[in-house]
Order: structure tokens, then C-alpha cells, then sequence
């Protein structure tokens, strides 16, 4: 999370033009497909046996880190990308242990 966060400081105009455009949703997409293959990859929601309630884990999870950046960006990225990236797992750790 805190790397993807960086890249998207690093780029902060870019992705602020992005989001209050018409084509925001396409960007979202986009970003929700690549969250979902970050959270398959780093977030081991496997070991959760129920195939339909993994999936509504990984869309949580997902939509939950797209509401953090959309927040962190709102607020003019005033906290550092450690902080948000440490807000986004102590909501998220108590769903996946």
C-alpha cells in the first residue's frame, strides 16, 4: 500500500485531474483490477474457505483502499503515505486475521 501511495504523490496533478474528470470511473476500473490482484497476491484472504464470502473480502478490501486514496487525496495528501498505509491496515488487519 505505502508503494502505491508514493507513485501516486509522486504523480499527485496527474491523479487529481484524473479523479475530478468525467472519465474517472475508467481510471477507477482500472485501479480497482490492479488492487484486486495486489490483494491476491499480499493479502491472504485464501485461507477463508467460502468461496462467495472471500470474494466479498477481496471487493471490501478493495473498495476500502480506493476510498482511503480518495480521502488521503481530498485532503491535499497531508499525511505521509506510512501514515495512510498504517490507517488502512488497522481497519483491514482485524478483517483478515
Amino acid at each position: 500500500m505505502t508503494h502505491i501511495l508514493y507513485h501516486l504523490k509522486e504523480n499527485k496533478e496527474k491523479f487529481i485531474k484524473v479523479l475530478s474528470c468525467e472519465s474517472n470511473d475508467l481510471f477507477l476500473g482500472y485501479f480497482k483490477t490492479y488492487l484486486y490482484k495486489v490483494i491476491d497476491e499480499y493479502i491472504f484472504v485464501d485461507k477463508v474457505k467460502d468461496e462467495k464470502f472471500r470474494n466479498f473480502l477481496k471487493n471490501h478490501i478493495c473498495c476500502t483502499s480506493v476510498e482511503s486514496v480518495k480521502w488521503w487525496i481530498k485532503n491535499q495528501m497531508q499525511e505521509s503515505p506510512e501514515q495512510v498505509a498504517d490507517y488502512f491496515l488497522k481497519v483491514v488487519e482485524p478483517i483478515i486475521s
